[in-house]
């Protein structure tokens, strides 16, 4: 994997981060909410980010990190 694929593939994990993030947010401010589906929402995100850092870690290291000239 070269460090492009793996900076796409970290960038992609944000992006997914923010829109869990902002599907929080939503839940939270509307007026009809269960306490059950915010722990639910809340416990996503949680596992997004454990699962999501522990493959990035994984995958960091078979990145080819010294530059091809």
């Amino acid at each position: 994997m070269s460090k492009e694929q793996f900076q796409g593939l970290f960038f992609l994990w944000v992006i997914v981060i923010g829109i869990e993030l902002f599907w929080l947010y939503m839940t939270v401010t509307s007026y009809i909410y269960d306490a059950g589906f915010i722990a639910f929402v809340i416990t996503f995100i949680a596992s997004t980010l454990i699962i999501g850092a522990f493959g990035i870690y994984l995958v960091s290291k078979h990145v080819n990190w010294q530059q091809n000239e």
